[in-house]
């Protein structure tokens, strides 16, 4: 090291202050004062930090989703576009909230059950 080097001591109180320490206390809305200083608070506060995620993440369901069968005459071209032979057949997996398609499978198409899972090909 190079220059001049400042060497800061904190009180033994702070020595046992960690991020996990003042994440436990923001999850639980208590108060953080005696942790850290009032203007790190503030801005811990005003910018939302230290929270834990999927604090602001959507978590998907499986009910969050539904599946929809196709053949070739109920397809939409949006599928249609992506499949070929003479009668292609696929199956979309859509988002309940908006109705989004979100990826589909081709194949000879049988019966989903509920609560199965199907690999499913990016919609582009």
């Amino acid at each position: 090291l190079h220059g001049k080097l400042l060497e800061l001591s904190l009180p033994s109180y702070y020595e046992t202050v960690s991020s996990t320490r003042i994440r436990e206390y923001v999850d639980k809305d208590m108060d953080i004062s005696m942790l850290v200083d009032p203007v790190a608070q503030a801005y811990i506060y005003e910018y939302g930090l230290y929270l834990r995620t999927p604090q602001f993440k959507q978590v998907l369901k499986p009910q969050d989703f539904y599946y929809r069968r196709y053949s070739a005459a109920t397809m939409p071209a949006e599928l249609r576009y992506c499949l070929t032979g003479r009668d292609p057949k696929a199956v979309g997996l859509y988002t309940r909230q908006d109705d989004r398609l979100l990826g589909w499978a081709d194949s000879p198409i049988t019966v989903i059950p509920d609560g199965v899972s199907v690999i499913v090909k990016k919609a582009e």
